[in-house]
């Protein structure tokens, strides 16, 4: 299956970050995986429904999964195939009941690693807790960050281009932008980048107000 949802999402921007920070492709998780799950903001829950399943099922999902990505310029080369980890064996998680068989770590494959390296952006834990369990506000706050991380001038962006990008399953681009502008302002709340929504579409260095 393909990974969905808060929880690999947060997983991922724990790992790459942790990767960063530590600048080894080795990462270690803990001897917990519920302290590991409030940590990186995901409220613990039992049962087949409860987030210590949904966890499990995701993140096998997530390190099975291949990236394919196109940036479609000349900046920077295509990478298809790419994985997390470089095989099964790369990650080891808890028992059941939460236990560590061993310490649970995961080792992130080269080429992954290496392109954390190359082109880190800085994201705050902090941040990612206190929008846990929105995938559409996670989302948003990761390219904010980039976006301010990378801009050098006021950058004008149109609503179709957002709507492309965060919102291909909102019909009405009316109801596409009151929604994002929600999202916005709980990503501003934690994340106090300098931008602007207005009607007619902009996104940039620019005091923060809201136009919609």
């Amino acid at each position: 299956g393909i990974p969905f949802g808060v929880v690999p999402r947060q997983l991922l921007m724990w790992l790459t970050t942790e990767a960063v920070r530590t600048k080894q492709k080795e990462i270690f998780l803990g001897d917990s995986l519920t302290a590991f799950l409030r940590d990186i903001g995901i409220a613990v829950t039992g049962g087949k429904e409860g987030s210590l399943t949904r966890f499990k099922k995701q993140s096998d999902r997530l390190f099975n999964s291949f990236i394919n990505y196109d940036p479609g310029d000349t900046t920077n080369a295509p990478r298809s195939n790419l994985k997390i980890t470089s095989s099964n064996k790369s990650f080891s998680f808890w028992r059941s009941d939460g236990k560590p068989t061993w310490e649970s770590h995961i080792v992130l494959d080269t080429e992954f690693y290496e392109s954390l390296i190359q082109n880190p952006v800085p994201i705050d834990k902090r941040a990612i807790r206190a929008l846990s369990g929105n995938a559409f506000a996670l989302d948003l706050y990761c390219w904010l960050t980039w976006r301010m991380y990378s801009v050098k001038k006021y950058t004008r962006i149109p609503w179709e281009y957002l709507q492309l990008q965060f919102g291909a399953n909102y019909k009405d681009l009316r109801f596409f932008r009151r929604r994002f502008a929600e999202v916005l302002n709980q990503v501003l709340a934690v994340y106090p980048a300098s931008v602007s929504v207005e009607k007619d579409c902009q996104i940039g260095r620019a005091s923060c107000r809201e136009r919609v």
